[in-house]
């Protein structure tokens, strides 16, 4: 899976590269990625899916996993560019009461300061 990490304060931005976010494009190696971020102490990260069409369930577990691990910290994560197909997939699978989501970047970090 293509992504970029932009750091901007204490803020990290995921930025998705590839229209599907699924197992067979690496989603099972970014939950392992996010893991390690957060065990070098970045807490507070955006997802910005703006690029992302389509996530399978095993892109969903890993945001979800990821924001279960940063529930034992002070930091948080957010979702943004999310569109009606990812956020049908968050509403049926709970993770939309969960997750914060924003129309843009700008708004999510905002949210985290």
């Amino acid at each position: 899976m293509n992504y970029t990490v932009e750091a901007r304060g204490r803020v990290r931005i995921i930025h998705f590269a590839e229209p599907e976010a699924t197992l067979n494009n690496g989603a099972d190696a970014f939950r392992e990625a996010l893991h390690d971020m957060i065990k070098t102490g970045q807490h507070y990260l955006v997802l910005d899916f703006h690029e992302v069409r389509y996530a399978d369930s095993t892109m969903l577990e890993a945001v979800l996993s990821a924001f279960v691990r940063l529930g034992d910290t002070p930091g948080d994560l957010v979702v943004c560019g999310l569109n009606p197909i990812l956020t049908e997939a968050f509403t049926l699978t709970g993770i939309n009461r969960m997750i914060r989501q924003f129309m843009d970047v700008e708004s999510a970090i905002t949210a985290l300061y």
